[in-house]
């Protein structure tokens, strides 16, 4: 930048290394792409816990009739009380199978149902993760705000610059 030389509104006036910046966006967007692909493993996951407790409360009907025949069996003097207790046990553990299966379902549907304005929170927090990492991109060059001239251009290449009034790198005078 050349001191005392006339700017158009627009014009650059230095740009400062984007790398950092642009290696942010392209990991936010990885990270994005990544968090709505998961979006359809979400629902399967509903979904697969609800065909778990399907098969588990079928099962469970199964070993109640089993369990069922087998009390009438002994009531009746044809069947043996180890029967009983065997379906008894497979009861008990089958319900536990299905409030199991039914915690798992919960948790999935939290994870596959936790939005805002329907949209996956996750996906919500890394487009505006993205979003302030494309602006401070963008924010890599600085432009002229109006018409004018700069004065004493203390920059150079690898100058550091910031916004702290010590770290004053030109003076730009507006026309």
């Amino acid at each position: 930048m050349q001191p005392n030389k006339p700017l158009q509104q627009g014009d650059v006036l230095f740009s400062i290394d984007d790398f950092p910046y642009q290696a942010e966006v392209d990991r936010l967007k990885a990270a994005l792409a990544e968090a709505e692909q998961h979006i359809p493993a979400l629902k399967a996951e509903v979904d697969v816990a609800d065909a778990e407790i399907n098969r588990a409360q079928s099962e469970y009907s199964q070993a109640k009739r089993e369990f069922d025949r087998s009390k009438d069996l002994v009531s009746k003097g044809a069947g043996r009380e180890r029967d009983v207790d065997r379906w008894r046990t497979a009861m008990q553990s089958l319900n536990a199978v299905i409030r199991e299966v039914k915690a798992q379902k919960v948790q999935a549907l939290s994870a596959y149902g936790s939005d805002i304005d329907g949209v996956n929170t996750t996906v919500a927090q890394l487009r505006a993760q993205l979003k302030k990492a494309e602006w401070e991109l963008k924010e890599t060059v600085v432009y002229a705000p109006a018409n004018g001239v700069i004065t004493q251009v203390g920059l150079v290449t690898g100058s550091i610059v910031g916004s702290t009034a010590l770290s004053h790198q030109m003076s730009f005078i507006y026309e």
